[in-house]
């Protein structure tokens, strides 16, 4: 294999499957490694895109404040809270 090829792998550029196949090869892993699914998509799969396709991720910053949130709350987003995520806190609240 060429270096240019290891190369235009390293920028993210478009290469055959059969070179995908080689390097999956010498680094020790099966061929279809780097381009095959690793999750046999389903019925539920085409669904989900269905529904959901259209959506794209925004960035959005931690709301630290109630006018934060109740300005969030007038919008036609969906705001997804993950407890697990290290930036979402617990915050008590004196009764």
């Amino acid at each position: 294999m060429s270096v240019s090829t290891v190369e235009r792998v390293e920028r993210g550029e478009t290469v055959s499957e059969e070179a995908l196949d080689k390097i999956a090869l010498a680094l020790g892993r099966e061929k279809g490694a780097f381009y095959t699914p690793r999750i046999p998509f389903g019925p539920a799969f085409g669904a989900m895109v269905e529904t959901y396709g259209h959506m794209e991720e925004v960035a959005v910053s931690l709301m630290n404040t109630h006018r934060a949130i109740r300005e969030a709350a007038k919008c036609d987003g969906i705001l997804i809270h993950s407890p697990m995520s290290p930036r979402c806190m617990t915050t008590k609240y004196p009764r």
